[in-house]
């Protein structure tokens, strides 16, 4: 069952909110009990759409008990979610995961399996920020193994879990781990609904790496996070990038470069007044100018540091007086709705046109939903006809690399036998001759003999470097890692390069399709490798279970602009997704231009093609 959550609706919450609100002097007279709980249910959420928690949390509290009075348990299950993160939002710690609490309850009641996903993760980051880390691990795996074990296969809800995951770890102090999981996050990004959503992700992959010092990588990563960031006008996530930007120039003594980017955050801050990246950003200004040798200024952010700090640490209190606040406002409304039913039942016939006017209102309201649903539903099949097109190019351009390689090899193989042995067997012939000749003596028919073995043993040479190149013997009579490890060793012995090659958890033998394959990929990336760029090394590495071959490629050359591979002219790319298409892998590059390091990720299921212990 789909969960009906405004959170991933696109729409206008002022336009919806101007409607909502018109409607509320007349509400009681004009509405049944169930209309009147949606009112305030959707004037809750377009609050939450517009950042305004104090009265989205306000008209939570009016829509929840109606809505349990009608059981409408769809929009309680999702007004209690909503009321638990704003109430995050503001440090109400115990009230959120009492809500969220709730929120799962009524989730389950419905089988809603993408409500449950995101309750149970909703649950971690609570007990990451309470710093029950343990907790927030446990909930998070609980996240992560129910979108495993469901048929929907939501990348998005997947990605939520291992992000709750990574930063439990990061905050415990196992930044390793927070990594492993966040690159797993970073493998998603092709399947998610939106790209942009792995944005995070790689600001939370950075810190980690921050934390480990290795900046180089950890800039990388920023840099990425920060470019969605202005794709999206991000203010706070502008302001976190900056802010890590700059604590990794000052502390590799890059000081202009720091200052421009913590000044970029101070302001940011500031105008979208955060307390906690106001916190943040005063305390590197601090940092910043102690290392740079300002100790004045050092210790002026350091006292507007505390300040703030100060400030936070009575943020319960402040949000008690405010939930009062808001409980007697709530009180005040209701007396005054009841007021005006009052009035509102005395002059029932005096009020027909104004009836009438709310009626219509609420009848445009829902011909609006209506639309706007017809429309994405047509923009849909729209995306879904062009995708299936597009498809069918790719798959026209995928039999044209297969046909076009063919007949390359074909001709390469031909060019191999004539050129190769051509020559060297009538040389050959010639010393056969020769040796038949009665007029030879003894000694020159023992130098005709040696060198008609030198020819042949050249031949023999020549003939495995070809064998080798069609299909290594390794590879048929032995496993994947040793023609792999074969094949590094040849480019090893030239000189031009060194490949490592490592291997993890292969315990099964795969079957030819795939272990042919996945051969032919690695050689023909490695070839790219050499072809087009200049590192000194390579690092090939395949980890395995069961269930999952992942293998990485990674070079130190330079960077390069990923989109250039589908726009290549030349065959090797199409030869590697047709070859990964071929046994249902997914191919990942990642680099960046001017920024040293490349890596192919190559993920292929080994449900169906496991052969028997490789024992």
């Amino acid at each position: 069952m789909d969960s009906v959550c405004w959170l991933n609706e696109k729409g206008r919450p002022n336009d919806e909110l101007h409607v909502l609100n018109s409607i509320l002097p007349n509400l009681n007279s004009v509405v049944s009990s169930q209309q009147k709980s949606l009112v305030f249910y959707y004037l809750a959420n377009s609050y939450f759409e517009l950042h305004k928690r104090d009265s989205a949390i306000k008209y939570h509290l009016i829509a929840i008990p109606l809505l349990e009075q009608n059981k409408d348990t769809i929009f309680l299950a999702n007004s209690y979610y909503r009321l638990s993160h704003d109430q995050l939002i503001q440090g109400k710690y115990k009230k959120a995961l009492s809500n969220i609490k709730l929120a799962t309850q009524y989730f389950s009641l419905l089988k809603d399996t993408v409500g449950i996903i995101r309750s149970i993760t909703w649950n971690a980051i609570i007990f990451h920020d309470t710093q029950e880390y343990l907790l927030g691990i446990e909930y998070g795996l609980k996240a992560y193994n129910l979108t495993k074990n469901t048929r929907l296969n939501n990348a998005d809800m997947e990605l939520r879990a291992l992000n709750a995951i990574a930063i439990n770890y990061d905050d415990k102090g196992d930044t390793q781990k927070a990594i492993d999981y966040h690159l797993k996050a970073i493998r998603l990004k092709h399947k998610l609904s939106d790209t942009l959503l792995i944005a995070p992700t790689y600001n939370n992959i950075g810190n980690s790496l921050m934390k480990q010092g290795n900046y180089q990588s950890a800039t990388k990563y920023f840099i990425k996070n920060l470019n969605i960031n202005k794709l999206q006008n991000n203010q706070y996530g502008l302001a976190t990038v900056y802010t890590n930007l700059g604590t990794i120039a000052y502390l590799s003594h890059r000081w202009k470069e720091a200052r421009s980017y913590l000044d970029q955050a101070e302001k940011i801050s500031f105008i979208i007044q955060d307390a906690e990246k106001i916190q943040d950003i005063l305390y590197q200004q601090y940092e910043f100018n102690r290392t740079s040798g300002h100790p004045s200024k050092a210790i002026e952010y350091l006292s507007s540091f505390y300040h703030v700090k100060d400030s936070l640490l009575n943020i319960e209190k402040i949000h008690a007086l405010k939930e009062l606040e808001t409980k007697y406002k709530i009180k005040e409304k209701e007396n005054e709705l009841a007021k005006q039913s009052e009035i509102i039942a005395k002059q029932r016939l005096s009020h027909q046109n104004d009836i009438l006017l709310i009626s219509g209102l609420i009848l445009l309201l829902i011909l609006f939903l209506l639309l706007g649903y017809m429309y994405r539903n047509r923009l849909k099949k729209y995306q879904l006809l062009e995708l299936h097109k597009r498809e069918l190019t790719f798959k026209k351009a995928q039999l044209h690399a297969i046909i076009d390689t063919e007949e390359k090899e074909r001709s390469r193989f031909a060019s191999d036998l004539h050129d190769s042995f051509g020559q060297t067997i009538s040389i050959l012939k010639m010393n056969i001759d020769s040796a038949q000749n009665k007029s030879s003596n003894i000694v020159q028919i023992n130098k005709l003999y040696n060198e008609s073995k030198d020819i042949l043993n050249g031949m023999y040479n020549e003939l495995r470097a070809i064998c080798f190149n069609l299909m290594p013997a390794n590879l048929l009579q032995h496993d994947l890692i040793e023609a792999i490890s074969e094949f590094a060793r040849r480019i090893n012995s030239t000189g031009k390069l060194q490949i490592e090659v490592k291997y993890f958890g292969l315990k099964y033998r795969i079957d030819p399709l795939h272990k042919l394959s996945i051969y032919r990929i690695t050689q023909e990336w490695v070839n790219n490798i050499l072809k087009y760029g200049s590192p000194k090394l390579v690092i090939i590495q395949l980890t395995a279970d069961q269930n999952e071959l992942t293998v990485t490629i990674e070079d130190d050359g330079p960077g390069f602009d990923v989109t250039l591979l589908n726009n290549s002219k030349g065959n090797g790319w199409k030869n590697i997704n047709s070859r990964a298409k071929l046994i249902n892998a997914t191919v990942d590059v990642d680099s960046t231009p001017d920024i040293m390091g490349n890596i192919l990720v190559l993920n292929v299921s080994l449900a169906s093609s496991l052969e028997s212990p490789d024992i």
